[in-house]
């Protein structure tokens, strides 16, 4: 009497038949794993693996294989790497919770061996005279084991949506306080020389105050430390063979100002101040 017979693939476990006493019952459960969990583990054991690749790799089509890249990218748990993708930590973390869901198996195990105690039991008591009693069924039979599965299966899907829920809030606060972290106070350009628009990204309001206050001046598309500009201004007229030797400050500075003609190259020999 075959009583459980049960066997494994990559992406499926199932428990085939069990019989019990005098009734035959039958019990399939199937808990196939998704195609985001076959494809961190395929990238655990294979980074930098390609979409196309990873399509031939788990005989899917490879649009579905790019959806579900793009799926597990935006919730950090891959990134891209070269031509394919790596798995992330936070990847990783969620991959061995996903493996953990099939460790379900475990409580198939508990069952069997409970069936088996059973019916060693009552294959070892002694005759009785009263008619044999069919056990009912939901009593410690398959069908309550399926349903404790499939219960706990359920449970860790919630649990599961929730984990991806909070991770999505926790970014979103994350970009918040990065957004309204309060910026150092400065009083001069880490470089003396910056363009306008990038000094405005990496600093904001504080160049509009910085150049009302006059410690810095826009020359062009640059702002310019005010002290940097006059010295530099106190080195005029500039020898054309002495412009290489100025620092790349100097020379960035030096182009800005012949852009807006407050210098000229005077007898092709050197660059004077326009009065």
């Amino acid at each position: 009497m075959e009583y459980l017979t049960h066997h494994c693939s990559p992406s499926t476990y199932s428990v085939r038949k069990i019989s019990l006493f005098r009734g035959f019952y039958t019990w399939r459960l199937r808990v196939k794993k998704s195609l985001q969990h076959r494809l961190l583990e395929v990238l655990k054991g294979n980074p930098g693996v390609s979409v196309k690749e990873l399509a031939s790799i788990l005989e899917v089509d490879v649009n579905k294989v790019k959806v579900a890249a793009y799926r597990l990218k935006s919730m950090g748990y891959i990134e891209k790497a070269g031509r394919g993708y790596i798995v992330t930590k936070r990847g990783l973390q969620f991959l061995n919770y996903l493996e953990s869901r099939l460790a379900s198996k475990t409580d198939v195990e508990k069952a069997r061996k409970t069936l088996e105690e059973k019916r060693e039991a009552s294959t070892e008591a002694p005759p009785s005279k009263e008619p044999v009693r069919e056990m009912p069924r939901g009593m410690g039979t398959p069908q309550v084991v399926e349903d404790t599965i499939n219960t706990l299966i359920e449970k860790l899907q919630e649990l599961e949506r929730r984990i991806i829920s909070l991770e999505a809030r926790v970014r979103g606060l994350e970009g918040v306080v990065a957004s309204t972290q309060k910026r150092p106070d400065i009083t001069s350009l880490l470089d003396p020389v910056m363009y306008y628009n990038e000094a405005v990204t990496k600093y904001g309001s504080l160049i509009e105050k910085m150049l009302s206050d006059k410690r810095l001046i826009k020359i062009g598309s640059l702002v310019v430390n005010t002290e940097f500009y006059a010295h530099f201004k106190s080195r005029f007229p500039i020898k054309l063979s002495d412009v290489e030797k100025l620092s790349p400050h100097e020379k960035i500075l030096l182009e800005e100002m012949r852009k807006e003609a407050l210098i000229v190259l005077h007898a092709g020999k050197e660059y004077r101040m326009v009065e």
